[in-house]
Order: structure tokens, then C-alpha cells, then sequence
């Protein structure tokens, strides 16, 4: 889901990277985020490590693109990250 509006999505930590950039370059937007394995990493790989991509330069770090991370366990607890500047 996205929002034309505020330009945020709201994207799956589970997704391969290419399957997020596909998604956004439908609406017209590009993740800015490129790593060399983007086919086989996922969004939350990203996250969780802190990546950076070949468009650092330009988009920043993956934790300069993300805005909030909320998580779910199996145990249906709820968790929700802020990103803090």
C-alpha cells in the first residue's frame, strides 16, 4: 500500500528486494535502495543489517528510508519500531 500523499509504503519485511521494487515502480517510486542481491534478499534482511545499497550516495541507508517497522510474532504480540532522528 502506498501513500501518494506522504510518499510512504507499506511493504512486507518477508518480501524479496525485487519483488518491493517491482511493487513501488508500478506507482511510479524506486526503493533508492540496490543492493547486489537484490533478488535474493529480503526488506527485512535489509533492516536487520543495516544495509547499504549501490545509491547510498543519493537515497542513503536502508535506516535512512524507513520510518516505522512493525512486527508480529507467532504468539500474536505486537511490536513497533520508531526510527529515531
Amino acid at each position: 500500500m502506498l501513500s501518494d500523499i506522504y510518499c510512504i509504503g507499506n511493504l512486507m519485511l518477508v518480501d524479496c528486494g525485487d519483488v518491493c521494487c517491482t511493487q513501488l515502480a508500478e506507482k511510479g517510486y524506486c526503493t533508492g535502495h540496490e543492493p547486489d542481491s537484490i533478488e535474493f534478499s529480503s526488506l527485512g534482511g535489509w533492516v536487520a543489517t543495516r544495509a547499504s545499497g549501490m545509491k547510498k550516495n543519493i537515497y542513503g541507508n536502508i535506516e535512512d528510508l524507513v520510518c516505522i517497522v512493525a512486527m508480529y510474532s507467532q504468539w500474536r504480540h505486537y511490536s513497533r519500531l520508531r526510527q529515531v532522528t
